[in-house]
């Protein structure tokens, strides 16, 4: 085998990397292309810039795998003479597809964060989280049973999920013309004991769950309630922070890659945050944790300016600098499941 369809490639990239993960804001996923595409060669880059359409102006590739999205926003005009339009128009002519891995990189093990701080010398997996990320990755469903019938339908419910709760009450209901209930008459008001049945079911598995509630309920239309759990996972967030075990000092911590230090101060470093991209929505999480220094790609100038009157140093990369690091981890990651591939990646 030499080439593999783009949608099993997406399909592995997304249980490595779930779109589920990915932020609200985030248009993380499939961009350009076609899913039924025989791909053979792959380039991978942070951005889908000038640099990266110069190599693809130069050498044949049949996707291109980019952390940041090409298409950010909703688009209403593709103006074929303007930057955007003329790479959409390049990448369709050429028979190019795009994907992008962006929010949704960052929180996963060997993702942004953890190629950052692998890249320092640090094992991701001794960090604490800054901000640990909570997922609706679970629904709670509540269906309301006959007690005559819980048994059988937990017996089957129980062959998608073994957690559960059930309460006993009363339910009420006046079946209308055409209905043809379990239970009771047309037009008569109908009182019987029923079971308040809960249980959890992954969130992508709600919509065939209600099917088959709907197909082994006794009731022509059962009622039911859904809501959305949320967990905050300990192994996911956008940052971690460390014990400086190593007594790294910020002489040796500027030697590793090329940055800017935000301020003078001098001080010991106890604890070392590692954030990339850019990190000025977490100073406050900083400063709470008492974070001595910070490795991220950027800060904002005020961020930057409250963090330096709490006695936090923060180091800058940039902010594609600081991404770069997982772009092997990608390569790797799909060298393990399609050794076939021709991969390439930009980096500066």
């Amino acid at each position: 085998m030499t080439e593999a369809k783009l949608k099993n490639i997406i399909n592995s990239l997304e249980e490595w990397a779930p779109l589920s993960l990915a932020e609200s804001f985030d248009n993380s996923g499939f961009q350009i292309g076609n899913y039924n595409q025989l791909i053979k060669k792959v380039l991978i880059a942070v951005d889908l810039d000038q640099a990266t359409l110069d190599v693809l102006q130069k050498q044949r590739f049949d996707l291109v795998i980019t952390h940041h999205p090409l298409l950010f926003k909703p688009i209403s005009t593709i103006n074929t003479e303007k930057s955007l339009g003329k790479i959409i128009t390049f990448l369709i002519k050429n028979n190019i597809s795009l994907y992008s891995m962006h929010t949704n990189l960052d929180f996963i093990q060997l993702g942004v964060n953890d190629a950052l701080i692998n890249a320092y010398g640090f094992d991701p997996d001794q960090g604490k989280l800054i901000r640990p990320k909570p997922l609706a990755t679970w629904c709670k469903m509540i269906v309301y049973v006959p007690e005559e019938n819980l048994n059988e339908f937990r017996e089957k419910i129980f062959k998608h999920t073994s957690c559960s709760f059930f309460t006993i009450g009363e339910g009420s209901f006046k079946p209308l013309e055409g209905a043809e209930p379990y239970i009771g008459a047309i037009n008569q008001f109908e009182k019987v004991k029923e079971v308040k049945f809960e249980f959890l079911i992954k969130k992508t598995e709600i919509q065939n769950c209600i099917d088959y509630v709907r197909m082994i309920h006794p009731y022509e239309e059962p009622a039911f309630d859904i809501f959305e759990e949320q967990f905050s996972l300990q192994k996911i967030g956008a940052a971690k922070y460390f014990k400086n075990s190593q007594k790294l000092a910020l002489q040796e911590l500027c030697k590793k890659y090329p940055c800017q230090v935000s301020s003078k101060i001098q001080k010991e470093i106890d604890l070392i945050a590692f954030a990339p991209g850019n990190a000025s929505y977490l100073a406050a999480d900083f400063i709470n944790k008492k974070i001595d220094l910070i490795v991220t790609g950027e800060m904002g100038y005020h961020e930057k300016s409250l963090l330096e009157l709490n006695g936090i140093i923060v180091l800058e990369l940039g902010h594609k600098e600081s991404e770069e690091f997982v772009l092997p981890n990608i390569k790797n990651f799909l060298l393990g499941k399609y050794p076939f591939l021709n991969i390439d990646s930009i980096t500066k």
